[in-house]
């Protein structure tokens, strides 16, 4: 048996579960296949190089707020793109899947095991099942090529139509538009234009978008320019394709019941802090700050883009902007980045529920597929034996081509968790039902007009303390003048007298 050929293997979960700890595990037991127990089968791969796929951890510095793992827990097993951009950078997925594939490929051609690992799901996905992701393009993946500004792209009926109709000031826009790498910058003047542009060419992405969210908004206009297409139409086209995984992979899901990943997550927040996590924040904060041109202010920070998105970064605002903050508002903080870090792992169970198992179970009948194995990681006192002497066994067996099923499940809790089935969301779909809508009553500037997406957040919204102030507000209003008119009317006839 020759075994899987150019296999990859991927670690996913919610943040705490223990990702790192069992891809350095599978690691090592490729580098030490004499002592392994009898019956497990590794075939021509003689060692494994661990691939980062945390969007926070490709940044050099910043060790405990990232939570990376530190050299002694690496026991020496290689860590690739982990540690390597600079805080002021920002890092996309498609340039990470692109720096992946080339990673993937020297480990294959070395007999090294690729072992992607990271909480990223949304990363991991788009390397696994290709031509699902509007940005990447081939030629962000191609390694030598034509540059994009040498390809004149097809531009189509609809788009041509759309720019055709444009206004002066529009065209204008949409033929010198602004770096996206400079979108905080753009004054609302411009964010409004350009949010009123998208809509033009892309009403769908138009109403998807909140017209301050200028990074995305630009994105969807450099995809028509790049491709010719608006980027709805090429996600409805997306929609009809059935996903083949760009390798033979093997998914290792680890999941740990809320009731007792919780007060884990609590106690790592806790243990951070103990060990600098504040000095380390704090020290970021002062060099972006002192980097700024024209700007000391801590309220500069934007949360939203690159390495500040890492939770703490936004809970210790208030405490680190503060000139002598008090125990309490520090405690405040910890706690703040406590309930983050909760809610962060809720979304990453949600992601692999709502996103990556569908993926999974839609794989047709292509031959290279995808298998995913979830590992129950709720009781540490059982790891050896529920997690990494389980997921050696299912890393034989896959190595040996001897996986039959796509979804594997070695416990009660996966057999519960993998069960039924769950139907894909197109990206179609999502833009339908995640459309944004004008409130007319808060928005007091039509040229920055208050912006809220349909469903919850709508219906929350409306019943907010704010607008319903405002809508009684102008409800009096219009019955006042609307009493005035009736009076004028009234006068007019001769019904009423003029001092009435």
């Amino acid at each position: 048996m020759s075994g899987t050929p150019k296999p990859l293997i991927a670690v996913v979960g919610t943040t705490g579960t223990g990702k790192s700890q069992l891809g350095i595990e599978l690691a090592l037991a490729l580098q030490r296949q004499s002592s392994l127990p009898p019956g497990l089968n590794f075939g021509r791969w003689k060692g494994a190089k661990v691939i980062n796929a945390d969007a926070m951890q490709v940044y050099r510095g910043l060790d405990i707020v990232t939570n990376k793992v530190t050299e002694e827990e690496k026991q020496g097993v290689e860590h690739l793109l982990m540690d390597f951009k600079d805080p002021s950078e920002e890092y996309f997925v498609s340039q990470w899947i692109k720096d992946t594939m080339n990673e993937i490929e020297r480990c294959h051609e070395q007999d090294q095991l690729p072992i992607v690992v990271g909480g990223t799901t949304y990363w991991i996905q788009h390397l696994i099942f290709p031509n699902r992701l509007v940005s990447l393009t081939e030629d962000d993946t191609a390694s030598n090529g034509p540059e994009k500004d040498d390809i004149v792209p097809e531009v189509s009926s609809a788009v041509t139509k759309a720019l055709s109709n444009l206004p002066e000031d529009l065209k204008q826009l949409y033929s010198a538009l602004p770096d996206r790498s400079q979108s905080e910058a753009c004054s609302d003047e411009i964010a409004f234009a350009l949010h009123t542009l998208l809509c033009k060419l892309d009403p769908p992405m138009g109403a998807r978008w909140h017209w301050k969210d200028t990074r995305k908004v630009l994105r969807s206009l450099e995809i028509i320019k790049e491709s010719g297409q608006r980027a709805s139409d090429i996600n409805a086209s997306q929609d009809e394709v059935v996903g083949m995984a760009r390798f033979p992979t093997l998914i290792y899901w680890l999941y740990a019941k809320p009731e007792l990943l919780n007060p884990r997550l609590d106690a790592r927040v806790d243990k951070m802090t103990q060990r600098g996590m504040l000095d380390e924040i704090r020290s970021m904060r002062e060099a972006v700050a002192s980097g700024s041109e024209g700007s000391n202010s801590s309220s500069e920070f934007d949360y939203t883009r690159g390495i500040f998105q890492t939770i703490g970064f936004k809970e210790f605002h208030d405490y680190l902007s503060t000139p002598s903050p008090s125990p309490t508002l520090l405690n405040q903080s910890v706690e703040q980045m406590k309930h983050g870090t909760r809610k962060y792992a809720q979304r990453q169970v949600r992601w692999i529920q709502n996103k990556l198992l569908p993926a999974i179970r839609s794989q047709g009948t292509h031959a290279t597929r995808a298998s995913l194995a979830l590992l129950d990681a709720t009781d540490l006192d059982s790891w050896n034996s529920t997690v990494r002497d389980a997921g050696l066994n299912i890393l034989s067996d896959f190595l040996s081509e001897r996986t039959k099923d796509d979804l594997i499940a070695p416990s009660p809790v996966a057999q519960d968790l993998l069960s039924g089935t769950r139907v894909i969301v197109s990206a179609s779909v999502t833009l339908q039902n995640r459309k944004r809508r004008v409130c007319e009553v808060c928005t007091v500037d039509p040229s920055k007009p208050v912006m809220i997406e349909e469903g919850n957040e709508w219906q929350a919204h409306a019943r907010s303390k704010a607008h319903r102030n405002r809508a009684g507000r102008e409800r009096r209003i219009a019955e006042q003048l609307a009493q005035r008119e009736e009076k004028q009317r009234l006068r007019a006839e001769g019904r009423i007298s003029p001092t009435h």
